[in-house]
């Protein structure tokens, strides 16, 4: 619940230092160096040393993207029940599912039972997760809105998942089994779950997190901001998004709210 606070935490920081720069104030170029100061403030006892860290190129681009509202460490499995989702006739003839994971994903969002009594707990039960796939859900914000209304056909589907660890499956990788009723089997392995490094997320990705999450508010005016942001770099691209955004901070209500004509 805290991730929204960190982006804007971050955001800030960046125009503060911006801010400072311009006014003339200079920083020390060594902080990440060892002994440069990060690591003797994290680690006061001098108990531990950290590496040499090379600084060379950008480093931001191996992170990783959720494409997904739920936590990551279900995305691989996800990716993985999104390619065997048998479709909506024969989702009630699944037999079993079997989910193999790394032990840190397990830990985190393995042990639980399938039928979570909130939103949050949802987004860290792996077997509800996978069963939201297996239905062909998008796993996006509208998939965990409050007031909590699971899908009953889900939760079903959930209680058929078994989850197995494996020490093959990183961080970014499992494996799934899934058994139908008249014998038949479908297995799919994600070695890299999408938006890690490796199998980045595409703009149609991008677009179906951005809509579930912009949408509420701006309603049609989402596809008009998705496409500045795509232009971002563009001279004039900033101004077009803040008068977007201006207008929400004025206190507009949300698109919903709005009385139509007819």
């Amino acid at each position: 619940m805290a991730k929204p606070f960190h982006a804007g935490k971050a955001a800030m920081d960046a125009v503060v230092a911006a801010q400072l720069a311009a006014a003339g104030f200079g920083a020390a170029t060594g902080l990440f160096e060892p002994g440069g100061g990060l690591d003797t403030a994290l680690v006061q006892d001098r108990s531990a040393r950290f590496a040499p860290i090379d600084l060379d190129g950008w480093h931001i681009l191996d992170n990783s993207f959720k494409p997904y509202a739920a936590c990551h460490l279900t995305h691989p499995a996800v990716d993985a029940a999104h390619a065997l989702a048998p479709g909506a006739s024969e989702i009630a003839a699944i037999k079993a599912v079997q989910a193999e994971i790394g032990a840190l994903a397990n830990q985190i969002t393995g042990g639980k039972s399938g039928m979570p009594s909130t939103s949050l707990e949802a987004k860290f039960d792996l077997k509800y997760c996978v069963a939201l796939g297996l239905h062909g859900h998008a796993l996006s914000a509208a998939d965990f809105r409050e007031p909590w209304q699971p899908d009953p056909a889900v939760g079903a589907t959930a209680q058929k998942v078994a989850v197995v660890v494996s020490p093959e499956m990183g961080f970014a990788a499992a494996r799934l089994a899934i058994d139908l009723t008249d014998g038949r089997r479908g297995q799919a392995h994600v070695l890299v779950a999408k938006g890690h490094p490796g199998n980045p997320m595409s703009w149609d990705d991008m677009w179906q997190k951005f809509e579930a999450l912009v949408s509420p508010r701006l309603g049609p005016r989402s596809g008009v901001l998705f496409s500045l942001v795509r232009e971002f770099g563009r001279g004039g691209v900033l101004g077009e998004m803040r008068a977007i955004l201006a207008q929400l901070q004025k206190g507009e209500p949300r698109w919903q709210d709005v009385p139509t004509s007819g």
